[in-house]
């Protein structure tokens, strides 16, 4: 997770450097590449949230440069990140706090109001509910990869072995293994390493955007337009 979070602050640190001199009247095809993607996030945010998430969209760009960048770690040969269960609720807990804070912006004072509804004794209902978002987006992420990876394990064993076995029936056996073993795999990675990192970081990112839009009252902009 380290050498990830260091690869990729390297990578924007190296867009900065090169980005930093650009006259903005005078734009290279890079800044206008990058100003497209941020226009785009922002858009996506404004029509799925509303009004009151101008700053959220960074957040959106993060989750959707991480999450597949984990999921291509695979590809090399290193285990993917979200096989071990403490990331993927890091990574949910974030969202979770997300949503906790923009209660907080919205409601104010009455944030504590949503715990007692719509009887004080569903207090302890409602603590445990909290918890529903984090579990669900940590769980849904952690199955998913961990699945995978225990199918693609369980393929690399098989495959081994019956390769294995054809030494006994043919001398030298490599010319057709390689081959063989590479194609099969590419198509194994393909599916859990390429098209599951589509899924998933689409799952993820439109969960989290429900869950913390979901906090915001259905009259703020009408109070905004009253005011």
């Amino acid at each position: 997770m380290i050498a990830i979070i260091m690869i990729l602050l390297l990578f924007f640190f190296i867009i900065f450097l090169i980005l930093r001199k650009v006259d903005p009247l005078k734009p290279n095809k890079l800044f206008l590449f990058l100003e497209l993607i941020v226009d785009n996030i922002d858009n996506f945010v404004v029509k799925n949230m509303g009004d009151g998430f101008s700053n959220f969209g960074s957040y959106i760009l993060t989750l959707i440069l991480f999450i597949p960048f984990c999921f291509l770690v695979g590809i090399i040969g290193l285990p993917n990140p979200f096989t071990f269960l403490s990331v993927p609720f890091s990574l949910s807990f974030c969202t979770f706090c997300l949503i906790h804070i923009t209660s907080l912006k919205f409601t104010k004072k009455k944030y504590f109001k949503r715990f007692f509804e719509p009887f004080p004794v569903f207090l302890p209902i409602n603590l445990l509910s909290m918890w529903i978002p984090l579990i669900s987006l940590a769980l849904r992420l952690f199955g998913n990869v961990f699945a995978g990876w225990i199918l693609s394990s369980m393929f690399y064993g098989a495959l081994d072995s019956v390769l294995n076995n054809l030494e006994s029936f043919i001398g030298n056996y490599s010319f057709f293994s390689l081959p063989i073993f590479s194609l099969l795999a590419s198509f194994f990675h393909l599916y859990f390493d390429i098209f599951s990192c589509l899924i998933q970081t689409t799952i993820f990112v439109f969960l989290s955007v429900l869950f913390v839009a979901m906090e915001k009252p259905n009259d703020y902009n009408l109070k905004r337009i009253e005011k």
